[in-house]
């Protein structure tokens, strides 16, 4: 019979199979591990023979076993796969780094992605609240994916390589292509950020960077397309 549990992180509730009793399992929801409860019952014992106990198989749920050091993961949706991922890329700030994001989310004139960055760091340092993906992205307006990005880019090369956005070498900047070109057309058709009275070709370029649109671009060439495409519609 199924265990119902509440996870004690975000309170979802959970059935666990009732051979989890006792062990500790994975909340699906916020990744946080906790310990199932045994389950007491009065069992009335019959005087019977003894029938042979079928092979045991793997219950079925969105849940993540955990046998001390060693993890065995169940049936997963494909989307909830990228949790189990997680812990590859966990983001552990020092307190010089912390006070160093602290400092640029706080003062200067900063652009948009980059105080978007500094703070999915802020909000994923596993020594302090540790948010989930999903929780911060939902926070900062982005997408899970630039979440799961920026953490990677942080255990892989940095602190200063996952906040500073990186320009290709040369003068060469990316050009964009028709989908892209559509997608920057109406986005400077669309309203302007919160606080400001229009569209810059810098906030456009930033933005078209933290929509994952491409990967860099300069603000010459925000301009440049622009301009084409208003010659183009004659």
């Amino acid at each position: 019979m199924p265990i119902p549990v509440s996870c004690a992180q975000c309170h979802t509730t959970l059935n666990a199979p009732d051979n989890a009793a006792g062990r500790k399992v994975r909340c699906p929801k916020c990744s946080t591990a906790f310990a199932v409860p045994a389950v007491e019952e009065d069992v009335a014992i019959e005087a019977v023979a003894p029938s042979p106990r079928p092979a045991r198989q793997a219950p079925s749920g969105p849940l993540q076993l955990i046998y001390g050091f060693d993890k065995i993961l169940l049936p997963y949706p494909a989307r909830r796969i990228s949790l189990a991922l997680k812990d590859q890329f966990i983001v552990r700030l020092t307190a010089a780094q912390r006070d160093e994001l602290e400092r640029l989310a706080a003062t200067g004139k900063r652009s948009a992605a980059l105080i978007t960055r500094v703070r999915i760091l802020l909000k994923a340092d596993a020594d302090r609240d540790g948010w989930a993906d999903d929780r911060i992205a939902e926070a900062l307006d982005t997408s899970a994916a630039t979440v799961a990005r920026i953490r990677k880019k942080f255990v892989h090369q940095g602190l200063e390589a996952a906040v500073q956005r990186q320009r290709p070498t040369g003068r060469q900047y990316r050009k964009l292509d028709g989908a892209q070109e559509a997608r920057l057309a109406a986005l400077a058709c669309s309203p302007p950020p919160a606080g400001q009275a229009r569209w810059t070709m810098k906030l456009l370029a930033d933005k078209l960077v933290e929509l994952e649109v491409v990967q860099s671009i300069d603000p010459a060439t925000v301009c440049r397309t622009l301009t084409k495409t208003r010659s183009s519609r004659g």
